[in-house]
């Protein structure tokens, strides 16, 4: 907790500090009715992503992507309707720069939970001693980075669908990374990765 107080202080500081630096009112950062729209927004898309089991580390990892995310979304949504609204060109600087609040919401979130991810590789590390040896022998043998990845996943038993949520591509991309490992390794079934 303390370590979120320090790097909150440290975002705070900072956004001053830029603030006074170029003569900008800090007030209208904030603005709490837009703040709460994203911290709903970013609840529901962290939504589906919980299960039962989920340690704080893994909501908060999954909180702070997802709050990224939603202000890409609220800000886009923000300008788009500023361009349906006629104001008059004078307004619309000023419009746009204060329609990307969301965005430093979701990264000052990202930014205080960027530790949750840390959290979470140690964990994976402490219950597969063997991850980094997996993942350079597959090196070795000659698999890409990402094929390396693909396919520490697809020993772990997740779906095409799964490692496409994981690393945010699509599943036709999943499919052809797979398709590119069991041509590499000379494998037929997906089982046959935990005994290579």
């Amino acid at each position: 907790m303390k370590k979120k107080c320090k790097i909150l202080c440290s975002i705070l500081f900072y956004i001053l500090l830029l603030s006074w630096a170029i003569d900008f009112q800090f007030v209208k950062l904030l603005d709490v009715k837009l703040l709460l729209q994203h911290v709903i927004g970013t609840m529901i898309l962290t939504l589906p992503f919980c299960h039962k089991k989920m340690t704080k580390e893994e909501y908060g990892f999954y909180f702070g992507k997802k709050a990224l995310e939603a202000g890409y979304i609220q800000t886009f949504l923000l300008l788009f309707s500023r361009f349906g609204d006629i104001k008059g060109y004078e307004a619309l600087l000023p419009d746009i720069a204060m329609a990307f609040r969301p965005v430093l919401y979701g990264f000052c979130f990202f930014l205080l939970l960027k530790e949750q991810e840390e959290a979470l590789i140690q964990q994976d590390a402490q219950k597969e001693p063997t991850r980094q040896v997996n993942y350079e022998h597959f090196l070795e043998i000659g698999l890409t980075k990402r094929e390396a990845e693909i396919a520490i996943l697809i020993s772990k038993g997740l779906s095409n669908r799964e490692i496409s949520e994981e690393f945010v591509i699509s599943e036709a991309t999943v499919k052809k990374h797979v398709s590119n490992i069991f041509e590499k390794t000379g494998i037929e079934k997906r089982e046959q990765l935990k005994n290579i």
